[in-house]
């Protein structure tokens, strides 16, 4: 006996379409909506960023010294860098980031930090 859609949920062949046809509109919503974000996050990720940022040093003379915890690839610490006065003299502001690389949540390594270091400073 072959298992269908109709037979195991008891529905006549036409709804059973239809449930199919529903399935199908809805996984290509939810890719269309993934893929809207993703594009959005890329064009916009980086004017939230600087925007959040500068708030947040609103009232820092630049001399702080941050400590990006859960920092992953460092998106947020490398914009706070940029933000730090850099003195000759090494008494200028500095960000620590710390995260647990590595771990299943968080498969970065230290080419991770230094790719994107290199990247926002393009």
């Amino acid at each position: 006996m072959r298992l269908t859609l109709a037979s195991a949920y008891g529905l006549p062949p036409l709804q059973s379409a239809c449930v199919c046809v529903c399935v199908a509109v809805f996984c290509l919503i939810a890719l269309l909506h993934c893929g809207l974000f993703a594009v959005s996050d890329k064009l916009n990720g980086q004017a939230q960023r600087v925007k959040v940022v500068n708030e947040m040093m609103r009232d820092t003379s630049g001399h702080e010294t941050v400590v990006a915890i859960n920092c992953g690839r460092g998106y947020w610490a490398t914009e706070i860098a940029s933000r730090l006065i850099q003195t000759s003299s090494g008494d200028g502001g500095r960000v620590i980031g710390v995260d647990s690389w590595g771990s299943e949540m968080t498969p970065y390594d230290q080419q991770w930090i230094i790719f994107n270091s290199v990247c926002e400073v393009r």
